[in-house]
């Protein structure tokens, strides 16, 4: 299928107002992970502010927002493209899923892809721990991959190495004003939705609306995450 492409008229044209909510998996934020490093809560409050300080400053347009939320859009350069990002030094995208099960599959993935690419190394016995926590999302301009007229394109949008187009797709929706990008999650066996949110300003909320505990215990060739509340256990296969 050859790539398409869309003009700024076009995509100005496409974009609609959407809103909902939306899940993202990163690893554990733990109040106490500087403490011991520290005599006393005094203390850890100075190294915390230390340590903020030498970080990226965060855009103008996201200081309003929790960390949870403002962090994809701090840090410049991009190391390694992304599906909607490229390498370099290009504007953040805060990647999430409408489900929470989307969200830990699209991470179980990259566990699992972590070892395959690690010949030798060895699995830890532990499962290590991650935060899961949902956003309230609305904007007036959002794309939707998985509707007309981008839907006829999905085996572009969905390919599993080939990032191009949809960063090509991005670039040229920030130029119009786009905020969300919805598409078809590729890691999703059941084909639910990411919440790709290109600007701070689509957050509803500066805060996440609640939080989960999640444990992955993972390998080169499968991953299975563990949540207390609610009690779930997800597997997955490589």
């Amino acid at each position: 299928m050859s790539l398409p492409t869309w003009t700024l008229n076009e995509l100005r044209s496409e974009a609609r107002p959407w809103e909902g909510k939306a899940w993202r998996l990163v690893e554990a934020q733990n109040i106490i992970s500087t403490r011991k490093l520290v005599e006393n809560v005094h203390e850890q409050n100075i190294l915390d502010e230390i340590l903020d300080e030498s970080k990226p400053r965060v855009p103008e347009s996201c200081r309003h927002l929790n960390f949870l939320l403002f962090t994809p859009f701090r840090y410049r350069p991009y190391p390694h493209g992304s599906r909607f990002r490229p390498a370099g030094v290009t504007d953040g995208v805060f990647y999430a899923a409408q489900e929470y099960e989307t969200a830990v599959a699209e991470l179980a993935h990259y566990r699992m892809k972590f070892y395959q690419d690690s010949p030798g190394l060895e699995a830890p016995g532990s499962a290590p721990e991650y935060t899961a926590f949902q956003v309230d999302v609305k904007t007036p301009f959002a794309l939707d991959l998985t509707a007309d007229p981008f839907v006829q394109y999905e085996e572009v949008w969905t390919r599993h190495t080939d990032c191009g187009p949809c960063q090509a797709l991005a670039k040229t929706a920030r130029e119009v004003g786009v905020e969300v990008i919805l598409s078809r999650s590729v890691r999703d066996q059941n084909g639910r939705k990411n919440v790709n949110i290109l600007s701070c300003a689509a957050f509803a909320k500066p805060n996440p609306l609640q939080v989960q505990t999640w444990r992955i215990l993972a390998n080169g060739e499968s991953a299975t995450a563990y949540c207390r509340s609610p009690k779930t256990v997800l597997e997955f296969a490589a």
